[in-house]
C-alpha cells in the first residue's frame, strides 16, 4: 500500500503474553485511508467492529479480533511503546512523565505546560524516564534525532546512539 512505511504486531502478542485476547497491529504511514480501507476489505474478516481516524478493529470469520492503529512514521517509537505496554505499564510511566512535568502519549513525549514535542523516539523518550535528558540539556546539546535517522529496524541508527549517550556523558 503506497505510503507504509513500517508495520509491526504490539500489545499482548509482542509482549509474549501467555495469552493473547486480541492481535493489535501498528502501521506507520503517510496516509491512514488507504491501509483502514484495505485492512477492513481483507476476506478473512467477518465485520468490522470500529473504524476511526487512527484505529480500526475487526473480527475475523474465526473470532479474533483484530486491531489496527495507524501513526505517522514520526510517532512510531512512541506508539511502539504506548500500544505494546500493558495497561499497568503506561499508566505507571504516564505517571512517571506527570510527575517531571510531562505528557506521554503514542504520538510522543511533551512538556505539559507548553504542549511541545520533545520526543517521539523510543530511544530519546527512555533516556528522559531515565532521568538522561531534560529538555533544558537537549536543546543544549542540541540532540535531535528526525525521521530520517532512523534505521529500518525502528530504532535510531547504531552510530547515532554512540554519538547520543557520549554526548550524555560529556
Amino acid at each position: 500500500i503506497d505510503g507504509v512505511r513500517r508495520v509491526a504486531y504490539a500489545g499482548s502478542l509482542r509482549r509474549m503474553a501467555e495469552t493473547i485476547g486480541d492481535v493489535d497491529l501498528l502501521v506507520a504511514s503517510t496516509d491512514r485511508e488507504p491501509v483502514m480501507e484495505a485492512f477492513a476489505g481483507y476476506d478473512v474478516v467477518d465485520r468490522v467492529i470500529a473504524r476511526g481516524d487512527t484505529k480500526t478493529s475487526i473480527l475475523t470469520r474465526n473470532g479474533l479480533q483484530v486491531d489496527l492503529r495507524v501513526v505517522p512514521l514520526e510517532a512510531w517509537g512512541a506508539a511502539m511503546i504506548y500500544f505494546t505496554g500493558s495497561k499497568a505499564h503506561n499508566i505507571r510511566i504516564r505517571e512517571m512523565a506527570v510527575r517531571k512535568g510531562l505528557k506521554l502519549n503514542e504520538y510522543g513525549l511533551f512538556e505539559a505546560a507548553s504542549g511541545d514535542l520533545l520526543a517521539a523516539s523510543a530511544t530519546i523518550i527512555l533516556l528522559y524516564a531515565l532521568g538522561f535528558l531534560t529538555a533544558k540539556t537537549r536543546a543544549e546539546r542540541k540532540i535531535v534525532l528526525n525521521p530520517e535517522d532512523v534505521a529500518v529496524n525502528g530504532g535510531a541508527k547504531v552510530a547515532d546512539k554512540i554519538k547520543l549517550m557520549r554526548n550524555l556523558l560529556d
